[in-house]
């Protein structure tokens, strides 16, 4: 019998589970808890149609995800490729070329060098940022905002606490797993409450509005991220004032579409949809007619309904109908 690295792996965990396997920073595995993470990456990784003999990059520095990946990669018989995180960018592309991966795990902290080489990569089609156990707050919860909690959920947030005026877009918001739901004022309750008062890692914006934009940027901590996801005016200002913006060292992002590359998305997206872990179907509450318009307005505004899609089927059918006739 031909044992793989993985089997040795298993066997060792089957043997002792419960021994310590693994030291980062203040972080200790186990066995099992190694394990099991590596065994959640490589189903994910089988999700995304990655395949024994694939080749999966790891661009990341020397961290406990880094040895997580590796596991995974032994599980489904895929070939992980270490990519030397002081690589330059002609460097990166050399490498990527030559090494022709279909998969790349990489950090946050590499993400212009990834989103630079992404164009001229097609056949990369399955981009994973590490970014463990974060904090996330989402502040606004109609449609834009439930697609920034799934967003957050995919992406393996610890945390995630939704933020609207609405009770009922609170308890949708649950629904699609935000581990909090507060109202406005609450808001600074919950961050005593998830992170010692420190402040979120991210705040994801979906309002629009100068007073949630702020509200977001106070929202995380020192060196944390704000990212403006809602459309608002032109002529909306929002202030700062030069001491805060050096000191906090926070970092205030826009997202046009969610910066999102069609060609390396949107393939991603319907991967995961296929999968079942993105749920397009429930974001939508209900399907109406042309003339009903105005009435999914009001619902939407008052927090009834996520997404109303309009059916033109029946109008479709009508017409085709009527040409027909008069043919």
């Amino acid at each position: 019998m031909q044992y793989q690295l993985a089997d040795l792996w298993e066997c060792l965990c089957d043997a002792g589970p419960d021994a310590a396997v693994l030291v980062a920073g203040d972080r200790r595995f186990s066995r099992a808890e190694l394990d099991s993470r590596a065994n959640r990456l490589a189903h994910h990784l089988l999700s995304e149609g990655i395949e024994s003999g694939d080749r999966v990059g790891v661009y990341a520095y020397n961290r406990a995800e880094w040895i997580e990946t590796l596991l995974a990669c032994w599980k489904i018989r895929a070939i992980a490729v270490n990519i030397n995180y002081r690589y330059v960018t002609d460097e990166l592309r050399y490498l990527w070329d030559d090494s022709d991966m279909v998969a790349l795990v990489y950090e946050r902290g590499f993400s212009e060098s990834v989103a630079t080489l992404a164009v001229d990569f097609p056949q990369l089609r399955t981009y994973l940022m590490v970014e463990p156990g974060l904090s996330v707050c989402v502040i606004g919860c109609g449609g834009i905002g439930i697609a920034a909690i799934q967003g957050a959920r995919i992406s393996g947030a610890a945390v995630i606490v939704a933020v609207d005026s609405v009770t009922a877009k609170l308890e949708m918001a649950k629904r699609f797993d935000a581990t909090h739901a507060v109202l406005p004022e609450d808001l600074k309750g919950a961050k005593l409450e998830v992170t010692a008062g420190e402040g979120f890692d991210t705040a994801l914006e979906c309002v629009g509005d100068p007073r949630t934009i702020r509200a977001a940027y106070d929202a995380v901590h020192r060196g944390g991220t704000a990212v403006v996801v809602g459309m608002g005016r032109s002529d909306q200002k929002i202030e700062f004032d030069a001491f805060e913006l050096l000191f906090s060292e926070k970092k205030l992002l826009g997202s046009f579409y969610g910066g999102a590359n069609v060609r390396v998305d949107f393939p991603r997206l319907l991967r995961l949809w296929k999968a079942g872990k993105l749920d397009l179907e429930g974001m939508i509450t209900q399907r109406i007619r042309i003339e009903d318009v105005n009435d999914a307005f009001r619902a939407m505004e008052a927090g009834e309904v996520i997404r109303s899609v309009i059916d033109f089927d029946d109008d479709l059918s009508a017409s085709s109908s009527s040409s027909g006739a008069s043919g």
